[in-house]
């Protein structure tokens, strides 16, 4: 579905990505770990079109979309949600932009807010909501702008423990109901390994590939899982490539 082939891609004096190359397949959920500063925003950011890499290609279901954003969306650290409008306002945004009418939106959104948990929350302000909430808005949100493929950014790093862990069961039950691909930029070698199908792991600045692992059984796990032998050694194994004990 999303290729990216041999990406290489600097700053002024600052070399940032070496020859990157990864694959999401339709329906998998694939995660980027690496060091912080080693440039997996900036992958990502690529891989959405809104940055032209000097060398390699993007390719979106076999098409050359290097340098070409819209084909999929993108969802940053910071939820940004828009403090004056209401949330189904926020969500529905990218169908209107789109040219589809605001009664068709929120429609559209009215019909999908029970699956991302906000169902009678349409009409609160963002300041309305907890964080968790806030984040299931902003997910929603991507998820209108682009139901096939989602680019996602940290998109739990903000959250406190707890709020983290309910949202990571609710999104792999998310994922798997609505056969979304994505592809996920975290610091998180847990949250890589429980979200999963895949894990890239990039070297330090300028990153390159140093290690990809398949997790099997995205749709079979639990929290009960991550204190697993299985889960633990491939923690360690992670952890080797990242070069940390």
């Amino acid at each position: 579905m999303l290729a990216l082939e041999g990406i290489s891609f600097s700053y002024p004096g600052l070399p940032v990505l070496e020859d990157v190359s990864l694959s999401v397949r339709r329906g998998e959920v694939v995660s980027i770990l690496g060091p912080s500063g080693c440039g997996k925003s900036t992958l990502l950011s690529v891989a959405a079109g809104l940055d032209a890499p000097p060398r390699g290609r993007v390719f979106l279901d076999g098409r050359d979309c290097t340098g070409k954003p819209g084909g999929v969306s993108y969802m940053q650290q910071e939820d940004l949600l828009l403090p004056w409008r209401r949330v189904g306002g926020n969500i529905a945004l990218p169908l209107t932009l789109g040219g589809m009418s605001r009664a068709q939106a929120h429609q559209a959104v009215e019909e999908l807010l029970p699956a991302f948990g906000l169902e009678g929350f349409a009409r609160a302000y963002p300041f309305q909501l907890s964080g968790g909430m806030r984040q299931r808005a902003a997910l929603m949100r991507s998820y209108m702008a682009s139901s096939r493929l989602m680019l996602l950014d940290e998109p739990f790093a903000r959250l406190d423990a707890l709020t983290r862990a309910s949202l990571h069961q609710w999104f792999l039950d998310l994922v798997h109901r609505l056969g979304t691909s994505l592809l996920i930029v975290t610091h998180d070698i847990d949250e890589a390994l429980y979200l999963s199908d895949r894990i890239i792991v990039l070297s330090a600045r300028p990153a390159r590939v140093v290690r990809e692992m398949d997790v099997p059984d995205r749709e079979g796990r639990s929290l009960h899982g991550l204190t697993k032998p299985d889960f633990t050694r491939r923690k360690q194994q992670l952890l080797d490539a990242l070069g940390q004990d």
